[in-house]
Parts: C-alpha cells; sequence; structure tokens
C-alpha cells in the first residue's frame, strides 16, 4: 500500500517542485523540504542535499509529540527510512538538530555557501 501511495504522490511531487523552481528560477537557490530523498530514488534531481541530522531517540520523542503517536508506530515508519548515518554520509551539508547543537549559525553557514556556489553557476 506504501508503494502505491509513494508511485501515486512523489512523481506529482517532483513535477510542482520543478515547475516551482523555474518560477523562482532568479533566486540564489531554491530548496525542497523531503524527507525520503535517497529511499524516493530523486536525489538526482537537486544540485545540493541538506540532512538534518537527530540520534534516534530524540527523534522518536519529537514525532511522538507532534503527531501524539507512540513509539511502536513511530518505529514501524522508520523501518522504511535509511538509517541517519547513511543519509549524513551521502549529503552534501548536515544540520545537527540534537537540542545541544546551536542550528540557526550552522543554517547560516551553509546558507553563506549555497549563495556562494550560486554565483558560480
Amino acid at each position: 500500500m506504501l508503494m502505491k501511495l509513494n508511485a501515486i504522490l512523489h512523481p506529482r511531487v517532483i513535477r510542482d517542485f520543478l515547475s516551482w523552481c523555474q518560477a523562482f528560477g532568479d533566486r540564489p537557490y531554491v530548496i525542497q523540504e523531503a524527507a525520503i530523498i535517497y529511499e524516493s530514488n530523486v536525489e538526482g534531481i537537486f544540485d545540493k542535499i541538506i540532512h538534518v541530522s537527530c540520534p534516534d531517540e530524540i527523534a522518536i520523542q519529537r514525532v511522538i509529540k507532534r503527531d501524539g503517536s507512540n513509539e511502536e508506530l513511530v518505529l514501524q515508519r522508520m523501518q522504511f527510512q535509511m538509517k541517519d548515518d547513511v543519509k549524513a554520509g551521502l549529503a552534501d551539508f548536515v544540520i545537527l538538530n540534537d537540542g545541544k547543537e546551536m542550528v540557526i549559525p550552522q543554517v547560516l553557514s551553509i546558507h553563506e555557501k549555497l549563495k556562494e556556489l550560486s554565483i558560480q553557476y
């Protein structure tokens, strides 16, 4: 069922994103939020990938709090996702969001690098 849903949904999301990129192509860069880029095999359409990394224990608690879910359901969903350290190794940039590291300086650093890269294109 999940594979069928993804097969219907993901191509439409990508099509809308590419259209959005054309509409805002005069900007230094555009960002697409997507939790399952690698699992959906769409990483090739992006110039750079930013991964937001978080220890599993913290991620589980955040999802439970956000969705009112429970640990079992969260773990079931996580089975279909690539491990955090693997995604971090594939990404061009990593933001550590563990509640200890300051996130905004990391984001600003990536922003500056992306602006520099946009000038080179």
